[in-house]
C-alpha cells in the first residue's frame, strides 16, 4: 500500500478529470490490479473454450490465448497512455476521438457489455457459491456477488487496488503450495477428448483467439486514469 492510498474512503471522483496533485500509484501496481482483476470464473470459462468448445490441443490453446491477449493489449495499451494525459475516465476520452454525440454510440455499446459482463460474473459466482452446499440455491450467492461488487464501485479505485494486490499475493502463494492443482489430477499427461475428427483445423483457433482477443478489448474501456 502506498502512502496516499486509503482504501477505507469513499470515492468522491466520476466523471471529472482528476488533477496531477491527487494522482498517485505505480506502474508496478498496474500488474497487480490487472492480475488480480481477471482472477474470476468468467476468464477460466472464457480460457476453457478453447478446449471444451473448439476442442483444440493443449498447445494450440495456448497459442490463441496468448495470440489473442497480445492483440486485444494494444487497444489496452493505447487507452493507458491517454489516461495519465487526459486524467478522465475512458469513456469520456472518446469524444476526444469521436466528439460529443459521436461517443454516445461508443458509450451505449460499452453500457451494453458491461450488463453482460456483470451477468456472466453474477451467474458464474452464484452458482459457484452454490456448489458449495447441497441443493442450495444460485439466488443468495448471485446476491452476495452482486453486493460485494457494489460495495468496490463505491469505494473505488483505492480499495480495487487494496484487494486485487492481496488476491495476487495470495493466489500466487496457493498456486505454488498446490502445483498438482495446475495440472489436474490426471498429471500432465492428461489430455482432452476432441469433439471433431478435425479439431486442430484453421477454424477453431480462430474463434478462440477472436474470444481471447474481444475478451481482452473489453477490459481496455475499463481503463481508470492514473
Amino acid at each position: 500500500m502506498t502512502p496516499r492510498e486509503q482504501p477505507a474512503r469513499l470515492e468522491i471522483s466520476t466523471i471529472q478529470q482528476i488533477p496531477a496533485s491527487e494522482r498517485h500509484g505505480t506502474a508496478r501496481d498496474l500488474f497487480t490490479v490487472w492480475f488480480g482483476s481477471n482472477l474470476m470464473l468468467l476468464t477460466i470459462v472464457t480460457g476453457g473454450l478453447a478446449v471444451t468448445v473448439f476442442a483444440l490441443p493443449f498447445a494450440w490453446a495456448a497459442v490463441a490465448l496468448a495470440v489473442g491477449n497480445l492483440v486485444g493489449a494494444v487497444f489496452m495499451a493505447l487507452h493507458a497512455a491517454q489516461g495519465p494525459t487526459l486524467g478522465v475516465p475512458q469513456m469520456i476520452q472518446t469524444r476526444g476521438q469521436f466528439g460529443s454525440l459521436g461517443s454516445l454510440l461508443v458509450v451505449g455499446i460499452v453500457l451494453i457489455m458491461y450488463v453482460g459482463f456483470l451477468s456472466s460474473n453474477l451467474v458464474l459466482g452464484g452458482q459457484a457459491l452454490a456448489s458449495l452446499v447441497s441443493g442450495a440455491s444460485d439466488v443468495p450467492g448471485i446476491a452476495l456477488v452482486g453486493v460485494l461488487s457494489v460495495i468496490a464501485a463505491i469505494y473505488g479505485y483505492d480499495l480495487i487496488h487494496a484487494y486485487t494486490r492481496w488476491m495476487t499475493y495470495v493466489s500466487g502463494l496457493v498456486g505454488e503450495a498446490f502445483p498438482n492443482s495446475r495440472r489436474g489430477a490426471a498429471g500432465p499427461r492428461c489430455r482432452v477428448k476432441r469433439l471433431g475428427h478435425k479439431a486442430a483445423n484453421l477454424v477453431p483457433r480462430i474463434n478462440q483467439l477472436k474470444a481471447s482477443t474481444r475478451y481482452d478489448t473489453t477490459w481496455s474501456e475499463r481503463l481508470a486514469s492514473v
